[in-house]
C-alpha cells in the first residue's frame, strides 16, 4: 500500500502520463484546489469517495490507486486444448492474446500473420 506522499506522486505522474495535472484533475472532479496536496503532507487523509473518484478519472482500480497488489490468478495449463506448456514462449503469448477474441479480429490478426509469413526468406 503506498503512503500518503507515494499516493499523491503517483497521481501526479498518473495524471501527466494523461496529458492532464492535478490542478485539472481537481477542477474536473470539483475538488477544492489543493485538495491532493493536503494528502501529501497529512493535512487530510483522502475519503474513499474521492480515491474513487481519482480511480475513475485515471481510469484505474482502487487498489491500482491504493498500490495494493491483486491476487495472481493461476494461468490454466491449457487453452482450447492445446497444452500450452509444449509452445514456445511466442507462440503461448500469442495465443494468451488471442483469448476472449472475437472471430472477426482473430481473422485480421490472422491476415496480418499471412502477410508476414509471405515477406520472410525461405
Amino acid at each position: 500500500m503506498r503512503s500518503l506522499p507515494e499516493l499523491v506522486e503517483f497521481i501526479r505522474v498518473s495524471c501527466k502520463f494523461q496529458n492532464s495535472s492535478i490542478t485539472k484533475m481537481e477542477k474536473d472532479l470539483k475538488f477544492a484546489n489543493g485538495t491532493v496536496g493536503k494528502w501529501a503532507n497529512g493535512k487530510r487523509y483522502p475519503p474513499k469517495d474521492k480515491l474513487l473518484l481519482v480511480a475513475d478519472f485515471l481510469q484505474i482500480s482502487i487498489e491500482e490507486l491504493m498500490g495494493e497488489v491483486p491476487e495472481q490468478k493461476e494461468k490454466p495449463s491449457t487453452l482450447d486444448g492445446i497444452e500450452l506448456k509444449n509452445l514456445s514462449p511466442a507462440r503461448r503469448a500469442l495465443l494468451e492474446a488471442l483469448d476472449g477474441m472475437d472471430d472477426e479480429n482473430i481473422m485480421k490478426i490472422v491476415r496480418i500473420a499471412q502477410a508476414v509469413k509471405k515477406e520472410l526468406p525461405e
